[in-house]
């Protein structure tokens, strides 16, 4: 009887192991810059490894991670850009986070094993993910008063820039005229190196509006 328990246990836990994911999590990176991100083909690989539909796969709205690129929107080091997703387990649907770290000098994406996490507001990863790709980065650098050394992206929950120097609306097409509906925001802010530091003026942050559909 002990024999036959033991079997049934090791079965239940090779399939949570399973369940969570046990083999390759990383993929390649298509390019170093964030215009050469691939949402799509990222999400499927995603999808994949955490075991849920793409479109069931979210980034949280308020705050809970920042990306840095280098003046010329390369991803100059790791950065780390948190998931979220509901699962179904034997105790019931839960809601899961997990990172998407990004190592550009291995030129690859690693997606981290899950954890229990709080249900947040959130917007849908591919969305998120065609934002960064599709920031016109020529017309932002013509907005900036001097080179900058970093710029140091956040994603905010809502909110409306008050004149054209500091704001940016686009969708896929490029620069639009009008504030989108239906929008993900993101503060850009110039960064500039000070005696081996990385600061911001706090009066240069350009608001992006993307629209998404």
């Amino acid at each position: 009887m002990k024999k036959v328990m033991a079997i049934v246990m090791a079965a239940a836990l090779g399939l949570s192991v399973a369940a969570c994911g046990i083999g390759n999590r990383s993929f390649a990176m298509s390019g170093g810059n964030i215009a050469d991100l691939q949402p799509e083909q990222m999400m499927a690989e995603i999808a994949a490894i955490v075991g849920v539909a793409p479109d069931d796969i979210f980034v949280p709205v308020d705050g809970l991670f920042s990306l840095s690129t280098s003046g010329d929107f390369d991803w100059h080091h790791s950065q780390t850009i948190t998931m979220m997703f509901e699962r179904e387990t034997w105790r019931g649907r839960h809601t899961y986070t997990s990172q998407l770290q990004i190592w550009p000098h291995e030129r690859e994406f690693f997606v981290t094993q899950p954890s229990r996490s709080p249900r947040q507001r959130r917007h849908r990863m591919q969305d998120f993910l065609d934002a960064l790709r599709h920031i016109p980065q020529e017309h932002i650098l013509g907005m900036v008063d001097q080179p900058a050394d970093h710029f140091m992206l956040d994603l905010i929950p809502s909110g409306i820039a008050i004149t054209e120097r500091d704001q940016v609306f686009y969708n896929k097409d490029g620069v639009i005229d009008e504030m989108p509906g239906a929008y993900i925001l993101f503060a850009l802010a110039p960064m500039y190196g000070y005696d081996g530091d990385y600061r911001g003026t706090g009066y240069d942050t350009i608001f992006l509006f993307y629209e998404i559909g």
